[in-house]
């Protein structure tokens, strides 16, 4: 779901801030993508990944994690 304020520039050029509300099932997903191709994202997917990994590993106790991740 994307909210009505899509971007807005900072006084950084190379960075724009975007609001967007992931949905449950879009964190998972992309966090099973970052896991399968995480040798080939390229180093500015960085930040994004470890944040997608770290809300998917913080509404899970670890094993949940772990099977989450291993089953995918």
């Amino acid at each position: 779901m994307i909210s009505e304020d899509i971007t807005e520039e900072k006084a950084d050029e190379n960075q724009v801030e975007l609001n967007y509300s992931f949905s449950e099932v879009e964190l998972d997903t992309l966090a099973i993508l970052f896991r399968k191709n995480i040798d080939n994202l390229p180093k500015e997917l960085d930040a994004f990944s470890r944040f997608v990994e770290y809300y998917i590993y913080n509404k899970m106790t670890i094993i949940e994690a772990e099977d989450f991740f291993n089953s995918h």
